[in-house]
């Protein structure tokens, strides 16, 4: 931690008892119904058409944010660009444009350019073509404050990779607050630029991380209270648990959605919201197993590029004893699937190779940030697919 950044934070991190380390919170715009206070949670906002933005709660894990509201209302913030990376759920887009909406209320400006890492390379890239780039160039040069959304779109685009670097150049020496999402670290994310890279990491980034079970706990009760809807202990308890057999709604979203399906099945069944229910909605939610190992199979040879035969064979190359080992610390993540119907579905493998590959291809992720990376890339992948399909 640098030591502006020490000095920030400092106050923050030396607390062990107050409402961020111990409790959970919210953060709302000046038109968001209700107040900051104490509340439940994880990020979350409702932005439907027309009405007053929700305030976005966090839990503890995320507690860090809390010191980050202040930064807004700086004549000059301590940290531009601020840069928040995550998986989807985490909250990181509500909580960009939720700054950016503090900002923009402090400043009283509505000159704030938003856009999306995919929409600044196909403008860029437009303006190129079209010899418009002096026009594109002064119409982002004014914003006062700067989202952009998703960033890591840009990867292996050299042309507007370069234009970002000369526009975050601008904005920084103009003192706009320029704010960021991205899936993973600057610094971890292949194909940016060396340039983008080092703009970015000059500022602040955090790291979102998904609601605990305490948080998503809180989550519940809040959206609970909120919908008027009365569950049970035991129905609480099996929503927001983690087990190797059943799936969690994992995000703030996916609870709300659960609540509001059982709500309905409640509702058309005359029933009250009781375990039964919810074991009900998650036998809806939970995969067809085979299905999703089949998926992580092909998954992961499509990505390291071998053939799903080679990948099943006998062929003891280094390449293709780490993607067996990919197969194998995937399938244990996502699904409750034992060593031996994965070791089935990996050219007939017995129990002990698979298990023996377990715990190998754990030893060379902690070891490899390389293949770390292609893990994480790989998890997120199929989780999305699982969340879609």
């Amino acid at each position: 931690m640098s030591p502006s950044a020490a000095a920030f934070f400092g106050p923050f991190l030396a607390c062990t008892d107050g409402l961020v380390i111990s409790g959970t919170f919210t953060l709302a715009s000046q038109s968001a119904t209700g107040t900051a206070s104490s509340a439940a949670g994880t990020a979350s906002r409702a932005r439907a058409s027309g009405t007053a933005a929700e305030p976005l709660l966090f839990g503890p894990e995320n507690g860090i944010v809390r010191r980050l509201e202040t930064l807004v209302h700086e004549p000059q913030p301590a940290f531009n660009p601020l840069v928040f990376c995550g998986s989807s759920g985490t909250g990181k887009t509500s909580l960009a444009m939720l700054l950016v909406d503090l900002r923009a209320q402090h400043l009283q400006t509505t000159n704030v350019f938003r856009t999306t890492g995919a929409d600044f390379a196909r403008a860029a890239s437009h303006a190129l073509e079209t010899d418009s780039v002096a026009e594109y160039r002064s119409r982002m040069g004014r914003a006062d404050i700067v989202l952009i959304d998703e960033l890591q779109r840009l990867a292996n685009r050299a042309a507007p990779l370069e234009e970002l670097q000369n526009r975050l150049d601008g904005w920084l020496r103009r003192g706009s607050l320029v704010v960021v999402t991205m899936k993973t670290l600057p610094v971890e994310t292949a194909g940016l630029s060396p340039g983008v890279i080092s703009r970015l990491s000059a500022g602040l980034c955090v790291p979102l991380l998904p609601p605990e079970q305490a948080t998503r706990a809180a989550l519940l009760a809040h959206y609970a209270e909120r919908e008027q809807l009365t569950l049970s202990t035991d129905a609480r308890e099996r929503l927001v648990q983690r087990t190797n057999s059943t799936p969690a709604f994992l995000t703030a979203a996916s609870l709300r959605h659960a609540l509001l399906q059982l709500a309905h099945l409640s509702s058309t069944n005359k029933r009250p919201i009781d375990e039964a229910l919810v074991d009900e909605l998650l036998a809806d939610h939970l995969p067809d197993e085979k299905a999703t190992l089949r998926q992580i199979v092909t998954t992961v040879a499509k990505h390291f590029e071998i053939s799903l035969s080679a990948l099943k064979g006998d062929c003891r190359q280094r390449n293709l004893v780490m993607a067996r080992g990919v197969v194998v610390h995937l399938a244990r993540q996502l699904t409750s699937a034992s060593f031996a119907t994965i070791g089935e579905l990996l050219g007939k493998r017995d129990h002990t190779t698979i298990l023996h590959s377990a715990r190998k291809i754990v030893e060379l992720i902690d070891l490899d940030p390389e293949l770390r990376q292609h893990v994480e890339h790989l998890r997120q992948q199929l989780t999305a697919t699982e969340v879609h399909r």
